[in-house]
């Protein structure tokens, strides 16, 4: 089976405490390798592969484990993208990064936008960050992520903590860029794009959390949870296929729910 887009969350744990993350609050939870063995039983080839959190590269283990598995069964990647807060750095890592290379294209930047600054500023790990990001910007071209969006008016989806950034410390972000950030409360940027079957291969986006199952597209890690509750897609407990048929269904049942009702006169 191909995927068109395929995100993996490796972590939800994380070295920062950004306010903007709409993530919520980090959790010390990696992927579970099992995840990780049921998903390449199945998936032959992926268009693009998110490696994402938290913060990617505290899973190391699981890192590891996903290079190994991708190489011995060679499961075809068109591209992997891994963006990290560049706060982490060691000989093993860099083995990993340059492992993920040897695959195919790897897209690895570093998050350089006010929000993270200033979080790294407040840890005093400002001059670290900037030292690793010149040792990934030397081997892998790496550029800073996020920092075009400040340039014009940029929508924070209303999740996570960014539900919690009140308008006076908004203001004062945007007094320090060039555009402005703006939250909407209740408002959401990020919606689940279209996900569908054809020919037997996985078009859109499938996001599988570090429990295995298959959820929605920008959601923080409580959401996650509680659609993880009311949906039967764990890729460990009912195999690959099955979970990504019941995620479409889901998102079926969930647009004709949402659809608005015409009455006939």
């Amino acid at each position: 089976m191909y995927v068109q887009e395929l995100h993996l969350e490796m972590t939800r744990n994380c070295t920062l405490y950004c306010e903007h993350c709409l993530r919520g609050n980090k959790k010390c939870e990696n992927i579970n390798v099992q995840t990780i063995d049921n998903v390449f039983k199945n998936v032959t080839g992926v268009y693009n592969l998110l490696l994402t959190g938290g913060e990617p590269l505290i899973a190391v283990r699981e890192l590891e484990y996903l290079i190994e598995v991708l190489k011995e069964r060679k499961i075809s990647i068109g591209r992997i993208t891994l963006i990290t807060n560049g706060t982490i750095m060691s000989a093993r890592v860099l083995k990993i990064l340059k492992e993920l290379c040897s695959i195919t294209y790897c897209h690895i930047d570093v998050s350089g936008d006010i929000f993270h600054k200033l979080e790294l500023q407040r840890l005093g790990l400002m001059e670290l960050r900037n030292k690793n990001f010149e040792v990934l910007k030397r081997l892998f071209g790496s550029e800073e992520h996020g920092i075009s969006y400040e340039k014009s008016n940029s929508y924070l989806s209303c999740v996570g903590r960014a539900e919690k950034l009140s308008s006076q410390r908004l203001s004062f972000i945007n007094s320090m860029i060039e555009g402005n950030y703006i939250v909407k409360p209740g408002v959401r940027t990020m919606n689940q794009p279209e996900t569908f079957i054809h020919n037997g291969n996985v078009f859109g986006y499938l996001s599988i959390d570090v429990n295995g199952n298959i959820v929605s597209y920008g959601q923080s890690y409580s959401e996650e949870d509680e659609e993880s509750k009311r949906i039967c897609t764990n890729v460990n407990k009912v195999g690959f296929t099955n979970a990504v048929n019941n995620f479409i269904k889901y998102l079926d049942d969930k647009s004709i729910i949402a659809a608005p009702v015409i009455l006939k006169k």
